[in-house]
């Protein structure tokens, strides 16, 4: 199983430690800044290139960011 956390803030990190031990985990995040927990089954990028690979996409961005998370990867899903 291959899941998506777009955002990676205190709620993304949370979310990503929960679902790490279900499958394989793409963190998405804008910031390059990001360091992740060193997890087994979790990487982490700021390209939106692996999004079509999930199969499950957890929006974890602030509610200010949904709309223009969605138009940028509306596109692509």
């Amino acid at each position: 199983m291959m899941f998506g956390v777009m955002g990676y803030g205190r709620f993304g990190a949370l979310w990503t430690k929960m679902i790490a031990p279900f499958g394989q985990v793409h963190v998405f995040d804008v910031r390059g800044d990001v360091e992740i927990d060193k997890q087994q089954n979790v990487s982490i990028s700021d390209s939106l290139e692996h999004v079509v690979q999930v199969d499950f996409l957890f929006l974890l961005v602030p509610i200010l960011a949904i709309e223009n998370v969605c138009n940028s990867i509306r596109d692509i899903l």
